[in-house]
């Protein structure tokens, strides 16, 4: 191997030196490991993002469960730009609102 990264090509097996793309695909483990945390009592779906993360642009009304149904308003890759709806008021996808919730799973945890 030269040491260079390569994309996967269908058909060859993974090997460590080649990329991946998994967009969206991490919402999926966040969400998992978030409602894991509600079930134990670590956190409440209907906490507001101010309690976790009371410096986040916008967080102002938006709750976790918000956050994780993609109807917290946020704009979809940068939260402090103007959201596109008030919170619960319409469904917008948001690469945000997961960004948030990976910090609000560190808070609630203790680990990065």
């Amino acid at each position: 191997m030269d040491g260079r990264r390569r994309t996967v090509d269908a058909g060859r097996a993974d090997e460590a030196n080649l990329l991946t793309a998994i967009a969206s695909i991490t919402k999926l483990y966040t969400a998992a490991l978030t409602l894991d945390l509600a079930h134990d009592g670590a956190l409440s779906l209907d906490d507001p993002l101010e309690r976790w993360l009371p410096d986040a642009p916008n967080a102002g009304g938006v709750t976790i469960r918000q956050l994780l149904t993609h109807t917290s308003g946020l704009a979809s890759d940068d939260p402090a730009l103007a959201p596109v709806c008030d919170p619960g008021t319409c469904y917008s996808y948001s690469n945000s609102a997961f960004n948030y919730l990976g910090h609000v799973i560190e808070k609630a945890t203790g680990q990065d």
